[in-house]
């Protein structure tokens, strides 16, 4: 068996299956010795989701999922430690706690979906939240913008920042997102980051 690498996607259904996590599994999956897996509230495969939706039912019950996702997502680092966990952050409030539970994977990387700059104009409490994910947990990042990178750095993050270009978020062929001209480059840092780490 390979190297173990989980896309863990809490959103998951609640953002229509998120292709771009998709396109990230298949994109990942074309390093020789890789198995990669997506962990959402939709079912990867044949089985069950590994998260429950958390974004359905009365409040009781999302506060409830939300709570049983966070120990699902512990459980998992400790009984895989040796995984790498890509962990999808959205920019939201919900992100930090789990951010903390997938910073404790100590092969962990943070792929930042929605641009750090978006968070300057949030709550101050939350950007405070963040830089401290970003700055005392956290050891390495997908960084998809320049202006992400900056906001990174004034945070005070110096880990490893890997650069992709956002992939797209529809369906498309391996071919299709390969013909990307930073993929390579990519694929070829996270192999680096991998052999690492």
């Amino acid at each position: 068996m390979g190297q173990k690498v989980y896309i863990v996607d809490y959103l998951g259904s609640h953002a229509s299956g998120n292709p771009y996590v998709r396109n990230l599994k298949m994109i990942l999956s074309t390093i020789d010795g890789v198995e990669v897996e997506i962990l959402s509230n939709y079912a990867d495969g044949e089985g069950e989701p590994f998260f429950l939706n958390q974004y359905t039912g009365r409040i009781w019950h999302k506060g409830y999922a939300l709570y049983k996702n966070y120990g699902r997502l512990s459980s998992r680092i400790e009984k895989e430690p040796e995984a790498v966990y890509i962990f999808q952050a959205y920019g939201n409030s919900i992100d930090v706690s789990f951010m903390r539970i997938a910073a404790t994977a100590r092969r962990h990387v943070m792929d930042v979906r929605v641009p750090l700059e978006q968070l300057v104009e949030a709550n101050e409490m939350l950007v405070a939240d963040f830089a401290t994910v970003y700055s005392q947990r956290v050891s390495a990042v997908i960084s998809h913008s320049s202006a992400t990178d900056a906001l990174l750095s004034e945070f005070g993050f110096d880990g490893e920042v890997l650069h992709l270009r956002l992939l797209e978020n529809r369906e498309i062929s391996l071919a299709e997102e390969l013909a990307g001209n930073d993929i390579p480059q990519f694929l070829s840092q996270f192999e680096h980051w991998l052999r690492h780490v």
